[in-house]
């Protein structure tokens, strides 16, 4: 075992010796100090939400359709997470860890197409998921099945369920692919698409939803 150096106190200071080593590298405290400032500043997270979208031109009547009801905005396993998260192919999933939905993607989703809904239809009453339908009322659900991110955008595909809330008698069904442009991949821009193609759905089911209810 090496020992260390022994330093000898002045005169008047007998009987006690102080064993001392060689001094501190600057360096480690360099490099203590960094590690401290990593872990005092770390990445905040991000958290995002979904917008509704106006209509492209405003409607030009009011309509006396039968109520609407949206039951559900329904999303894939994969994206059903509160990490942002976005299919980059078939096999591949790439998730934010430090970017979120502000709350259940699916209810996020739900809320925004409703209120797209209800700007595209002046005078038809939307309703939420959990009211009791009135009378005459119709039900709808939108099956989300992918949303992938390709070359310059993002692409929807999905399914449209319109029913009679009374029997649950499908009145009208839909598969629909829909897509956005989108220069960027990231977090922001998937929930800007997502809002935009959303607002696109509403655009296409408007006119069938602006019919009055089935007998």
């Amino acid at each position: 075992m090496m020992r260390l150096p022994r330093l000898r106190l002045p005169s008047g200071e007998t009987g006690r010796n102080l064993w001392v080593g060689a001094a501190p590298d600057p360096a480690s405290f360099v490099l203590a100090a960094l590690l401290l400032a990593a872990c005092g500043h770390s990445a905040p997270t991000a958290f995002f939400t979904l917008d509704s979208q106006p209509p492209p031109q405003p409607p030009a009547t009011s309509f006396a359709a039968a109520p609407i009801r949206v039951l559900a905005v329904r999303m894939p396993p994969l994206l059903d997470r509160l990490e942002v998260a976005r299919q980059v192919s078939p096999a591949s999933v790439q998730v934010d860890d430090l970017d979120r939905w502000s709350a259940p993607l699916g209810e996020l989703a739900r809320s925004a197409f409703a209120e797209d809904l209800a700007e595209r239809l002046p005078g038809v009453q939307v309703l939420p998921a959990r009211v009791t339908a009135p009378e005459r009322a119709r039900d709808l659900t939108v099956e989300i099945l992918s949303l992938r991110h390709m070359g310059d955008g993002f692409e929807l595909e999905g399914t449209a369920v319109i029913s009679q809330a009374a029997s649950g008698a499908v009145i009208d069904s839909q598969t629909l692919r829909l897509f956005t442009a989108s220069p960027r991949a990231d977090a922001a821009a998937e929930a800007q698409a997502l809002g935009r193609l959303l607002a696109n759905l509403a655009d296409r089911l408007a006119p069938r939803l602006a019919e009055s209810a089935a007998p």
